[in-house]
């Protein structure tokens, strides 16, 4: 089980120094402790990816910024990462998360970064995908919430079957 908001948070810690010398404002809206069934280090290299995409595609715009949200929709988390960057060509929305490809002049990346994010998301239960309708870039991570446990039933005890005699 992952706690969103304090994986959010720690995410954002890593970039501080970085959005401070470049001038970027880094965003938090994560109220709630949302928790999933996910795996930690896939979680945190998809979130890792993508700031590291918000950064390159804001390099150049006036005002920067990048924003983590999280919020719940049904059994769902859903965690946006959105930038304040010139936003993703309608041309090129549907080969974006394709392997090895890039907008990135040669040697500046991989063009692995969201197929692999992609491929780690579904892996652990849950989608990537870009937001069409967003007038900014945003990504949109939904991963399955984590079951709570009913009040009768004391997380971590057993769970207790009625015995025929």
């Amino acid at each position: 089980v992952l706690n969103i908001k304090n994986l959010l948070h720690s995410t954002l810690e890593l970039y501080a120094t970085r959005a401070k010398e470049e001038g970027i404002v880094l965003i938090l809206d994560s109220k709630e402790n949302h928790e999933v069934e996910a795996i930690h280090t896939h979680v945190s290299q998809i979130l890792m990816n993508l700031m590291q995409n918000s950064f390159y595609a804001i390099h150049q715009s006036e005002k920067k910024w990048i924003s983590l949200k999280s919020y719940t929709s049904g059994h769902d988390v859903i965690i946006e990462v959105t930038d304040s960057g010139p936003g993703i060509d309608k041309a090129l929305q549907d080969v974006i998360f394709d392997p090895f490809f890039t907008t990135k002049e040669s040697g500046e990346g991989t063009g692995l970064g969201l197929s692999v994010s992609k491929k780690l998301a579904e892996k652990n239960g849950g989608s990537l995908s870009l937001d069409p309708t967003s007038t900014e870039t945003k990504f949109i991570l939904r991963l399955k919430q984590a079951r709570k446990s009913s009040p009768e039933q004391p997380k971590g005890s057993p769970t207790r079957l009625p015995l025929t005699s």
